[in-house]
């Protein structure tokens, strides 16, 4: 499958999304909205979580980590509190 990301790269990550949804972009995003961060999330039992923020200091490229959040915590931190609270930013 051949995709070309060029025209996306100077787009602002609101744009993408609405192209996204739209089905316009149905191809990998990575490369996209340069400038911005593009992460995955993941949670875990508590259990799990140790041996996988180990992990990830072995493989900071790969597996970057953002944020960890405590177990129960309710209030996101400022940089994803935009974004939880409004989509269309």
């Amino acid at each position: 499958m051949k995709f070309d990301i060029t025209p996306y790269i100077s787009m602002k990550p609101s744009d993408v999304r609405a192209l996204i949804r739209s089905g316009k972009i149905d191809f990998p995003t990575a490369g996209m909205c340069q400038g911005y961060a593009q992460a995955n999330l993941v949670i875990l039992p508590p259990e799990y979580a140790a041996d996988f923020e180990t992990y990830t200091r072995y493989n900071p490229f790969p597996c970057p980590v953002l944020e960890i959040e405590a177990p129960h915590r309710h209030h996101p931190c400022a940089r994803t509190y935009v974004y939880h609270r409004h989509p269309e930013c």
